[in-house]
């Protein structure tokens, strides 16, 4: 959509630009006309206290020379500019005109008139003064011609001028309706262009708000830094924002909005191209001559000097640094070169035009760093796109990855199961064969026992037998059980069983303890003091306490679970589903399933994983039979 807003603006400005290319439209033909050569004369007062009467004495009014150029460059800011034309009266009849002086920089300038004897001040103004004080509210210079009655009539003008930041004078001689008309079109190319620049930070403000990424914020700050150079060099932002407060024009006119341009361009543009990580040593130059720049920039406000081709080094590195990351295959660099190309020159032609080097009136040359800046936002903007496609390919592609992994490890668990299932299959057929083979001796000696009632001789002599016999088998109903139990309590320990049907087996935190004091004392007790065989209960849960040297000791003692501050329940399912899942189940999963917190999970399965290893590599096992060998130390 942004895109398509672009294309529209572009559009708009481009018949615009191509009358503002046109020789006519530049010279404004009989209402447009550039004072100059063999009409202008300049003299340089370097006393600086010269008025215009003194001008005007013959000790000084033979002293102006003719200008070679119409264009006069203000490039001593020790002197006062003096500039002397005339024009006939008769090219001013029947039409009002407005002298312009087009470079906004001039810290002064006064424009006087005469007509025979007469003397009079146009206007008195200049970058040091504030806006209100101009008789015309324009980002330029203007001043009134008076009215000519007679045609034969001579008008001189006299313009003083004085500046401390090298600007370009250029003085025209202009109909109002044609000044009009200019204006009008200049106004509104700015208006697009702030237009554009106004929506483009808008638009990546809220994409930095969804996407969060920082280097939208950037361009933000960047689109911004564009706008206050604009505002500075067109005078737009004097007009508009600081009008009455001419001092802020030297601040951000000739210092802080290309400092501040400078910096966050070099931030975004190392962001975008990733400069750090694919060209560190070239980040790390940019960096320092950036630091130095910095340095001169704070010591030229200090004593006024300045380093106008050092500003250009970071530019250019930058420039270079794009090329070489279009050649090292990131892609989106190449909008990114195509659309900086322009600001370059535009940043270049600023430099030129603002110090004196090169001068030119054409609109595109005066408004080219403008124009590069609406061309590169439009290709920074393609730049993104292509940026945020490559990401969002990159992102899809790992979660394709991920999904498959996920869907391997259901393959592996489902396989798992399966196994599992069918040893318990396998271990519950043999639990019925056993039983079957119960039942017939159980009916083979009820056979016995009707045998023995009618035989009460022999019924004494192996009435002993019997009772050994019945309680024989009572033991080994007894072990059956018990087998069926602990049949049970191994499916549990062998299946990834949710947490309620472990609670049938290990019902609460007693149940636990109570497995656990089975597992440490199976047969007898022995004091690990003294070595005494005999004991009472102890303190805590299942503790034995030595009758002799009265060591308390806790079933959790030498157990995984010592200083163990989870409840029991929770630390044996937390054994089991490690046991059972090992490296697979993550600390996460953990935490959802027992509600404890991530890092407590995490903990827990690193004591349990590195318990299993330690008893692999001591027995030289692939794995581990068993849970009672993790649970002892």
């Amino acid at each position: 959509m942004i895109i398509k807003l672009q294309i529209i603006f572009l559009l708009i400005i481009f018949p615009f630009l191509l009358r503002a290319a046109d020789p006519l439209f530049v010279s404004g033909e009989d209402e447009n006309i550039q004072l100059g050569f063999p009409n202008q004369e300049i003299f340089i007062d370097s006393s600086n206290q010269l008025t215009i009467n003194e001008i005007l004495s013959n000790d000084f009014s033979d002293k102006f020379a003719l200008s070679k150029t119409s264009i006069i460059p203000i490039n001593n800011p020790e002197v006062t500019y003096w500039v002397r034309f005339s024009i006939f009266g008769k090219g001013l009849l029947n039409e009002q005109w407005l002298i312009e002086s087009s470079d906004l920089h001039q810290e002064y300038i006064a424009g006087y008139y005469t007509i025979g004897d007469t003397i009079a001040l146009l206007d008195d103004t200049g970058f040091n003064q504030e806006f209100e004080t101009r008789d015309y509210f324009h980002k330029n210079f203007l001043f009134k011609v008076p009215e000519v009655r007679d045609s034969r009539e001579v008008i001189t003008f006299y313009f003083r001028i004085s500046a401390s930041n090298n600007p370009v004078s250029i003085i025209r001689l202009r109909s109002a309706r044609y000044q009009i008309f200019y204006s009008i079109n200049e106004y509104y190319l700015l208006g697009v262009f702030y237009g554009i620049l106004s929506i483009m930070a808008v638009y990546n403000l809220l994409l930095f708000f969804s996407m969060k990424e920082k280097f939208y914020l950037y361009f933000v700050f960047y689109i911004l830094s564009c706008g206050l150079l604009g505002f500075s060099e067109d005078g737009i932002g004097f007009q508009y924002i600081w009008n009455k407060w001419p001092w802020f024009n030297h601040v951000i006119g000739n210092y802080g909005a290309p400092f501040i341009f400078l910096v966050f361009f070099t931030i975004y543009a190392k962001s975008f191209l990733d400069l750090q990580k694919l060209l560190p040593k070239l980040n790390f130059l940019i960096n320092v001559f950036v630091g130095i720049y910095s340095v001169i920039y704070v010591f030229s406000e200090i004593y006024h000097f300045e380093a106008p081709f050092f500003y250009l080094i970071p530019f250019i590195l930058i420039y270079l640094g794009s090329v070489q990351t279009w050649r090292m295959g990131h892609r989106s660099s190449r909008f990114f070169v195509i659309g900086y190309s322009f600001t370059l020159l535009g940043v270049i032609s600023l430099i030129l035009r603002r110090y004196g080097l090169t001068v030119s009136d054409n609109i595109l040359f005066v408004y080219s760093l403008d124009i590069g800046f609406v061309i590169e936002i439009v290709l920074f903007s393609l730049a993104q796109a292509d940026r945020f496609k490559m990401v969002k390919n990159e992102k899809e592609l790992a979660q394709q990855k991920t999904i498959e992994q996920l869907k391997e490890n259901e393959r592996i668990k489902d396989r798992i199961n399966k196994e599992i299932e069918q040893k318990v299959i396998e271990r519950t057929l043999e639990i019925e064969e056993n039983k079957k083979t119960i039942e017939l001796k159980n009916q083979a000696l009820n056979e016995i026992n009707d045998k023995l009632k009618n035989q009460t001789i022999e019924l004494q002599q192996k009435k002993a037998e019997i009772e050994k016999i019945n309680s024989n088998l009572n033991d080994e109903n007894l072990t059956l059980h018990g087998n069926l139990n602990d049949l049970l309590k191994a499916r549990v320990m062998m299946s990834n069983v949710s947490f309620e049907e472990f609670e049938k087996i290990f019902p609460d935190d007693e149940a636990c303890y109570k497995y656990l004091d089975e597992l440490k004392w199976p047969n007898q007790y022995r004091c690990k003091k003294c070595g005494n065989e005999k004991y009472i209960r102890g303190t805590g849960n299942y503790s034995r306490r030595c009758t002799k040297c009265r060591y308390n000791e806790s079933c959790t003692t030498n157990t995984i679970f010592q200083r163990s501050h989870l409840p029991m329940k929770k630390a044996f399912y937390l054994l089991f589903l490690v046991y059972v899942n090992g490296e697979e189940i993550t600390a996460s999963e953990l935490s959802n399933i027992l509600e404890l917190r991530q890092n407590t999970c995490w903990k827990f399965k690193g004591k349990i994983l590195e318990r299993i290893n330690k008893i692999k590599k001591e027995n030289h096992i692939g794995e581990v039979d068993g849970w009672g060998k993790i649970i002892k130390l």
